[in-house]
């Protein structure tokens, strides 16, 4: 079965807790899959429910999905020398693969007693979502662009409970939090220098980019134009960045999450290295993987040094994360001592080892 995890603490969150964000530290909740993946019953995803993270939950929301055919590629295949399938994922029952989430979505929602949902969508995520949200009888509010299609426009109209067309999603942002979307002065003077550079004019479509939510914070985009937005609500603080890859990873690491650092709970570490010889790495993954079972707040990595097969050599680093400086400490020699043993029983020889 799927399991919850928070990035920063490591906390597991118990399957039938609704929660967003870790309730120890307010961290990122991740899944972690178990070992073992059996196939069960039922047709489509539902065939894998074992493993997924609403597999206790009733009733199971689905319209079918799954099971898409598999089309052999005629001319691709035959250029490449493959045997080469496509996969039609047209054929789940809204016309995309995004079905298979929305029906796991659905299901969890009505099990949580969720009675609303909103959904920001270019198009493909609110049909599918908001087809599946029907069937749960739950209601649904979308926020689509202006521009979309108006083939998607048309399907989202007839699956959605409410849709509203906006010009960005700093509108649907703002409409979704009841505030008014405002010129922001500070975002207009940073567009308005850059397109100076380049000697353009600021014209109508360019100056939107600086409105923002009703008390949005600046995200500075020191590699493209449009800046992103930071706005609490309550105490839920939403991010909004542009979606070009390269402005998104320099505004997440040079703005966000050093603002997420401040704000989130500060934590202190412990870490020991040591290096053993005689065990290669796929030898030692093993041992690691079980001591990890065993010991939340915890990293562990091994560095091969040496040949793999002839004469196998690894670094183990380990890390060991708490609130207090002694737990971490405590913790990281017992993880260390357990690594030796492990990888000694193996046949490793530990040849050095330190405190960092």
């Amino acid at each position: 079965m799927l399991k919850l995890r928070c990035v920063r603490c490591g906390h597991k969150v118990r399957e039938a807790e609704y929660v967003s964000s870790c309730p120890q530290s307010g961290g990122l909740l991740i899944t972690r899959a178990s070992d073992q993946l059996r196939k069960g019953r039922g047709s489509g995803v539902w065939i894998w429910g074992s493993g997924l993270f609403t597999s206790f939950m009733t009733p199971k929301i689905t319209l079918g999905e799954g099971n898409t055919p598999l089309i052999k590629s005629v001319k691709i295949g035959k250029s490449t020398g493959l045997t080469l399938y496509f996969k039609d994922e047209t054929k789940n029952p809204s016309g995309s693969f995004i079905d298979r989430g929305s029906a796991t979505l659905a299901t969890a929602l009505k099990y949580f007693k969720v009675r609303s949902v909103v959904v920001p969508s270019t198009g493909d995520l609110s049909i599918s979502v908001s087809t599946y949200l029907r069937r749960a009888r739950i209601s649904s509010k979308a926020y689509v662009p202006s521009s979309v299609t108006l083939s998607k426009a048309y399907k989202t109209l007839l699956v959605s409970d409410k849709v509203k067309f906006v010009d960005s999603y700093e509108e649907a942002l703002a409409k979704a939090l009841r505030v008014e979307l405002r010129l922001n002065e500070e975002a207009l003077k940073s567009i308005k220098e850059k397109y100076d550079v380049l000697k353009l004019p600021l014209t109508p479509e360019r100056v939107k980019m600086a409105y923002m939510p009703e008390g949005g914070e600046v995200i500075p985009n020191n590699v493209g134009t449009a800046p992103g937005c930071m706005v609490r609500s309550g105490e839920t603080l939403i991010i909004s960045l542009p979606g070009v890859p390269r402005e998104l990873e320099s505004m997440w690491e040079s703005y966000v999450e050093p603002k997420l650092r401040q704000l989130g709970v500060r934590r202190v570490f412990a870490e020991r290295s040591f290096i053993v010889s005689g065990v290669p790495e796929s030898s030692a993954a093993k041992i690691v993987k079980e001591i990890l079972r065993k010991y939340d707040n915890t990293y562990i990595k091994t560095h091969p040094k040496g040949h793999e097969i002839s004469a196998p050599l690894l670094e183990v680093y380990v890390q060991v994360f708490s609130d207090d400086l002694s737990t971490a400490e405590e913790t990281a020699d017992e993880v260390l001592e357990e690594l030796k043993k492990g990888l000694e029983s193996v046949g490793g020889v530990i040849t050095r080892s330190e405190v960092r």
